[in-house]
C-alpha cells in the first residue's frame, strides 16, 4: 500500500517544480498512513476476473467509490460495446472478483464462488 500510495502522490507533482522546491513525498505518505488514510484494493484501469458461478468474465474497472464503509466499483467488459457493466462492493473481492484469471478458475471448479 505505501509504495502505491507515493506513486499516486509522486504522479500528481508537476514536472516544472524546481528540485529544491519538490515536496517530500515520504513525510506525505508517512503521515497519512499514520493517520489511517487507505486506498481502494482496485484502481480504475485494472483487470479483473468474475466468475457468476458457470464461467469467468473479464473486466476492466472505470470507477472506484468509498460509501463510508466499503469500496464500490464499476466495472466493463472490454469485449463488449455495450453496457456490459458489473457493480460490486469490496466485500466481493476474493468471492466472486479476482485480480487473477487463474484464482477465478480456481474459485469456479471449487464449487459456486469458491
Amino acid at each position: 500500500m505505501r509504495e502505491r500510495l507515493f506513486d499516486l502522490i509522486a504522479a500528481e507533482i508537476p514536472d516544472d517544480i524546481p528540485v529544491d522546491r519538490l515536496p517530500d513525498v515520504d513525510a506525505i505518505v508517512d503521515r497519512l498512513l499514520g493517520a489511517g488514510a487507505i486506498l481502494p484494493p482496485l484502481k480504475v484501469g485494472q483487470r479483473i476476473y468474475y466468475t457468476n458461478g458457470a464461467w469467468v468474465s473479464e473486466y476492466v474497472i472505470e470507477s472506484v467509490r468509498w460509501d463510508g464503509k466499503m469500496f464500490y466499483f464499476q466495472a466493463k467488459n472490454p469485449e463488449y460495446k455495450e453496457n456490459y457493466i458489473l457493480w460490486f462492493f469490496s466485500d466481493r473481492i476474493g468471492e466472486i472478483v479476482f485480480t487473477t484469471y487463474e484464482a477465478a478458475e480456481a474459485a469456479l471448479k471449487g464449487g459456486a464462488n469458491g
